[in-house]
């Protein structure tokens, strides 16, 4: 919106009157109009999340507690999809919270496939029925979609019904994709104290990976030793583990916490070997690369290897 300002100028003029001097105004001009741009309030931003879980015929055929597999648990625990950050899992009742990272395609594809399923979304105060030849009818989770932490004018799907629009045409691919996003990286344990020591070993790593320039950042060794630049050896990348590794930090903050970080590695993986799940898996092989031929790096603040897993 833009608002058309004059400005007039008027000249003094000076009278002298029965011997008083007297200030006036003289011929006035009016100035070129000046433009003044109000701009409207911005637009605050929408922080998009979708929260999962799953729904309680799903829960009662396949049996609760922490053996339970992954759609029969997040019945229970429940699973946010945020568009920006991870993917957080929970909270248990014990309290404890998994956040998992979302791969850049899975989260592009969310993203693309909201933006389409959010056009058609038309506001709905009541609860309606879905019809029985919807796949909706029999959904296995429930879903609330949130912006900005309010579900007003937004959609809940439960089972047998709706709150929101009533297009469960456009709404069937977009759920269909999120529940089996939150499937596949639901943990098959949860809540769990391996699961726990793991997520508290990786916070720690990330204490010691923060960065201003590329110089800041080497490779680390299985041993938590910075790999000097150039020098012969491999980095892991992966690990047939459920603790994860530290490929790449701030060398003088990993030289000065190492023995700490040895300490918390070690605890980890006794918290897991007694529960039988330090190795989660039989097949994979480990991942890495030659540090000599990439160099750690510098980005967002946070060292990264100089090679990523593809």
């Amino acid at each position: 919106m833009h608002f058309r300002t004059s400005i007039w100028t008027c000249h003094p003029r000076l009278t002298l009157t029965s011997g008083l001097l007297l200030l006036g105004l003289g011929a006035c001009s009016e100035r070129p109009p000046l433009h003044l741009g109000v701009s409207a309030q911005p637009a605050i931003p929408q922080e998009v999340r979708f929260l999962v879980k799953g729904s309680t015929a799903s829960s009662a055929s396949e049996g609760a507690g922490p053996t339970a597999n992954a759609s029969a648990a997040f019945a229970e625990h429940g699973v946010s999809v945020p568009l920006q950050g991870p993917l957080v899992i929970g909270p248990a009742p014990n309290g404890q919270v998994h956040r998992q990272s979302l791969a850049d395609q899975e989260r592009q594809d969310l993203a693309a496939l909201w933006t389409k399923t959010r056009s058609s979304l038309t506001a709905q105060d009541r609860c309606v029925a879905i019809a029985e030849a919807s796949a909706l009818a029999h959904l296995e989770a429930r879903i609330t979609i949130l912006e900005n932490d309010r579900e007003t004018g937004l959609v809940r799907i439960d089972g047998g019904q709706i709150c929101g629009p009533i297009d469960t045409a456009a709404l069937e691919p977009f759920a269909n994709a999120l529940i089996a996003l939150a499937k596949k990286h639901y943990p098959k344990r949860f809540p769990d104290e391996c699961l726990a020591a793991s997520d508290t070993l990786r916070e720690a790593y990330s204490g010691v990976s923060t960065c201003e320039v590329d110089s800041d950042c080497a490779h680390v060794d299985p041993q938590l030793i910075p790999i000097p630049a150039g020098q012969l050896q491999y980095v892991p990348l992966k690990s047939c583990s459920i603790l994860p590794i530290l490929s790449a930090a701030n060398a003088e903050s990993l030289n000065s916490q190492r023995k700490a970080l040895l300490t918390a590695r070690e605890t980890a993986k006794k918290v897991c070997e007694a529960t039988q799940r330090e190795q989660v898996c039989t097949a994979e092989a480990d991942e890495g690369f030659q540090n000599h031929r990439h160099r750690a790096r510098c980005e967002a603040r946070a060292c990264v290897p100089g090679k990523r897993l593809r």
